[in-house]
């Protein structure tokens, strides 16, 4: 399966990120179904993240994260942050401007 990858971006680990505006399948069951696939492919011998994004609104990216070694997880800071950035590359979100990023966990900007 081939898959519109927008960016393979590095925060200090290898995350991948997959984004997508608008509607389509629920993330969780893109990230079970393919997340598996993208860890281990071959352009990845130590294998590597993937985040499965869909951008609602140029300041609000829902985000969820396949992280090599631990299938799904509810939150990933360097995730966020690499699907931020590939956001912005993308045309998707404004560089120098407020993104909410939302994970299983919560969201990027919950305040304690």
């Amino acid at each position: 399966m081939t898959l519109p990858i927008t960016a393979a971006v590095s925060m200090g680990n290898p995350p991948r990120d997959y984004v997508r505006p608008g509607v389509g399948p629920a993330l969780r069951t893109l990230a079970e179904a393919i997340g598996p696939t993208i860890e281990r492919h071959a352009w990845f011998p130590r294998r590597t993240n993937a985040e499965f994004a869909r951008v609602h609104a140029p300041d609000h990216i829902e985000l969820v994260v396949w992280e090599r070694g631990c299938g799904i997880t509810m939150a990933c800071g360097t995730g966020a942050c690499a699907t931020a950035v590939a956001a912005c590359l993308a045309g998707h979100a404004r560089p120098g401007s407020e993104i909410r990023v939302s994970l299983l966990g919560g969201r990027s900007c919950d305040q304690p």
